[in-house]
């Protein structure tokens, strides 16, 4: 089993003298640096999305809270004219108020399946 040593000099300077010390390393072991178009995609690309990422997280998280204001208000008018013209014939208030409550789960779906997911797999999080 192997240690890292770590040793001081007399002027107080920090060495390595763990195993492998002042071996010359080869080349094959050393990863490559790329070359200059790969820098300059890796530029290109992922410094906005760094950038932008951020920002878009914060824009859908007051998307989300307007949508679940506007929404909720909306599903409570509609639950309760629901409930003043459930005995009222050809109003339809109950399938009204089901219509809606299906499309704000829909718009929830979308929100948390499309953007959420994307945030996470991008910020590494989900599996």
């Amino acid at each position: 089993m192997s240690t890292n040593v770590l040793q001081y000099s007399q002027q107080g300077n920090l060495t390595y003298a763990g195993p492998g010390y002042g071996e010359e390393r080869s080349k094959a072991g050393k990863p490559s640096s790329g070359g200059f178009l790969t820098k300059f995609l890796m530029v290109l690309i992922f410094a906005p999305l760094v950038l932008i990422l951020p920002l878009a997280r914060l824009a859908l998280t007051i998307v989300k809270w307007v949508a679940a204001i506007i929404c909720g208000l909306d599903l409570i008018c509609k639950f309760f004219l629901m409930l003043y013209y459930w005995h009222t014939p050809g109003m339809r208030a109950g399938w009204t108020f089901l219509l809606h409550y299906m499309a704000w789960m829909g718009l929830w779906m979308v929100i948390y399946f499309c953007f959420e997911f994307v945030f996470k797999k991008l910020a590494g999080e989900a599996n």
